[in-house]
């Protein structure tokens, strides 16, 4: 009996699970570089399928005993996820262009404090809709709720300085009450309606709450200081409780079959959004100040600096580390996927501070950073636009750091023999440009040669990682026409093991588990590895005589392209984690050896 028949007989398996399809997920993009994802394929509910008033929550994808179940409907982000992320180019300039107005330390403190409620509230928002989005009219309204809270938060969260109760109560009022509501949504969710998702989440909403009763103890001090200890505790909190309930031990403590499971790619494109939204900081106030009116002037220079920084950052950002073929690092490593996230705070805050401090840069009629400022600022101050210029070269430099640190924690799977200059080394140059960004931002220099010089080492750099690409191709494509014959016996099995190893492990949630592929023994199973038909028992012909059903399998078996095989079984990733297995991913060459032994038991059975 196949594992699926036995699953039909289970009375605790949902009846979505029972009709499920071998495939595979290919994105555009994502697939070519990291492989697709392979899964059992299952269908949204009818209620979801007939675009009711009110759907019946339902998962998006989970794990069921180390196997991926997909719903079969592309997830690209939809319009209420994009509709919510407008809002947030609001909240990151008030809250940015707070900062930059007094431009002091404790300014700063303020803005990444003010900051990390509202992407904890972000974060929220992009796993319940990943997790459980249908469009019903709830859901909307719970959009437009959180959307409430977070208007109302960043209207007021300006006057925490202020030190009157009233006012750092509604601030912190907003904060707890949208959390709180998602608490509440993913406890209702799961108790009444989910049962793939509902043990780890019970306990994940347990961490939420008492997340919640932290945020209050917010207004029992008296002093700034003292909140301050109270929010980095918090903060703390939340990032461990996390990293906890989505663990590979956890999961295992726990000891259930299902156990939540995200969608990679989904993930990717909504934290891509996000950083689209910051680097797009940089050129509003470019063309919505007209800091450039009047012709062709010394600011017009200004507004095309900030032109070029825009644009090298967002190819540095997405074009990776540049490998051809790589482990994402949500995939690689439970450590490198929280990282991967937890980088990506850093990277929004400091491109939205770089993004309003090059702002005020550029619209400044003074021509260097020493002259009095006090018709721009309430602090009227002489130093203004010295303190604004290192938040612009701080802010910029972390960005840079942020970036390269994201790109580096990808696992790259490219032979050395292909690279002139690895991957990895074409990009260890940003993190010198970064410092040197820094040391500037303090020379006391006519402005715009400031950013004449900060735009240059930027494009400078992008030049070099392109052109280093460009040849490290053409070396490739001549030595392979030179060691052509010599490579091809060892081609298959180095691509058999490569493929196999961009699947990750099978510890997270994002993908499946791949070591099922050899802990669960069953026809099933083996079928989603080889990607064929289960064969079907012999039967006699006209003569008597004893024919296989599928003649030609064993000759398309040897036929077919094992690289394609082995990189979608190496992309797979872990189950056992939100982020990817406890451990580096070893090149796994006995799953292959198993897996063609697999395969072949199964066509010649």
């Amino acid at each position: 009996m196949s594992d699926l028949e036995a699953n039909s007989s289970h009375s605790s398996v949902p009846s979505r699970q029972l009709g499920a399809r071998n495939g595979e997920s290919r994105h555009a993009g994502f697939s070519d570089k990291y492989g697709p994802v392979k899964c059992l394929w299952i269908e949204p509910p009818a209620s979801a399928a007939e675009n009711k008033l009110i759907v019946k929550p339902f998962a998006w994808n989970y794990f069921y005993n180390g196997i991926l179940y997909r719903t079969k409907e592309e997830r690209q982000p939809t319009l209420a996820e994009l509709f919510f992320d407008l809002l947030y180019v609001g909240i990151t300039a008030n809250l940015a262009n707070t900062c930059i107005e007094y431009s002091v330390g404790s300014s700063l403190a303020k803005y990444i404090l003010l900051f990390l409620p509202c992407w904890h509230v972000w974060s929220d928002m992009r796993a319940f809709m990943d997790y459980y989005y249908n469009n019903d009219v709830t859901q909307n309204a719970y959009l437009l709720w959180i959307m409430f809270l977070l208007v109302t938060y960043a209207n007021n969260a300006h006057t925490v300085t202020l030190n009157e109760k009233p006012l750092i109560g509604l601030v912190v009022a907003c904060y707890m009450l949208a959390r709180f509501s998602y608490a509440t949504m993913l406890l209702i969710y799961n108790l009444f309606f989910i049962k793939e998702h509902r043990k780890q989440m019970m306990w994940y909403c347990g961490s939420l709450y008492i997340s919640v009763i932290m945020a209050g103890f917010v207004l029992l001090p008296n002093h700034m200081y003292q909140r301050i200890i109270i929010v980095c505790c918090l903060y703390f909190w939340d990032a461990l409780s996390y990293s906890i309930t989505f663990s590979a031990w956890f999961k295992k403590l726990i000891n259930t079959p299902y156990h939540t499971a995200m969608s990679i790619e989904h993930e990717i494109k909504r934290h891509n959004s996000f950083v689209t939204i910051a680097i797009g900081e940089f050129l509003y106030p470019t063309v919505a100040l007209t800091p450039a009116s009047g012709g062709l002037n010394e600011r017009t220079a200004r507004c095309t600096c900030i032109l070029i920084l825009a644009f090298c950052l967002a190819w540095f950002y997405f074009s990776g580390e540049g490998s051809r073929k790589a482990i994402h690092a949500l995939r690689r490593h439970s450590l490198t996927g929280l990282c991967w996230i937890q980088f990506h705070f850093f990277l929004i805050v400091s491109l939205a501070l770089a993004a309003n401090s090059g702002g005020v840069l550029t619209e400044t009629k003074y021509t260097t950073n020493t002259d009095s400022s006090g018709e721009e600022s309430p602090m009227a101050r002489s130093n203004y636009l010295q303190d604004v210029q290192i938040y612009f070269g701080s802010g910029l430099a972390v960005a840079l750091v942020s970036m390269t640190v994201i790109a580096m924690l990808d696992k790259g799977l490219d032979e050395p023999i292909f690279w002139k200059l690895t991957p990895k080394a074409r990009i260890l140059p940003r993190f010198i440009m970064a410092a040197v960004t820094f040391g500037l931002s303090f020379a006391e220099i006519n402005i715009t040669l400031y950013l004449g010089i900060v735009s240059l080492l930027l494009l400078i750099q992008l030049i070099f990682e392109k052109v280093a690409d460009v040849k490290s191709h053409a070396y490739k494509i001549k030595l392979n026409s030179v060691a052509q014959a010599s490579l091809a016996s060892s081609q298959s099995d180095e691509d058999s093991g490569l493929v196999h190893e961009q699947q990750g492990s099978i510890n997270t949630d994002y993908e499946p588990d791949a070591a099922s592929d050899y802990s669960v023994s069953s026809e099933k199973q083996r079928e989603l590895d080889c990607h064929m038909p289960l064969p079907q028992p012999a039967h006699n012909n006209s003569n008597g005589q004893e024919t296989d059903t599928f003649p030609d399998m064993k000759l398309q078996q040897q036929h077919s392209t094992k690289e394609e095989q082995s990189i979608a079984e190496a992309q797979q990733g872990s189950i056992n984690t939100d982020y990817g297995p406890e451990t580096d991913n070893e090149t796994p060459q006995t799953h292959s050896k198993t897996k063609e032994l697999d395969c072949s038991h199964t066509v010649t059975q």
